[in-house]
């Protein structure tokens, strides 16, 4: 996970900057998006914005509702 380093000093994410780290295609990610998603998203005109603390918390294996950051 190290060569996510600068994406981790990030506040908000883009949806391709979590494809890219997911190494999934933008249907993937706009399903994961679109359903109960386990980490904070915000549809903006133009697209969504992750929240980075959350998303990274998911994808390190912890629930960010349990980290009180919800």
């Amino acid at each position: 996970m190290d060569g996510y380093k600068d994406y981790r000093q990030a506040e908000v994410l883009t949806a391709r900057e979590v494809q890219e780290i997911l190494k999934v295609g933008n249907k993937t990610v706009y399903r994961l998006f679109a359903g109960d998603c386990p980490f904070r998203v915000v549809k903006v005109p133009g697209g969504y914005r992750i929240h980075a603390r959350s998303f990274f918390e998911w994808l390190d294996g912890r629930e960010a509702s349990q980290t009180g950051s919800a």
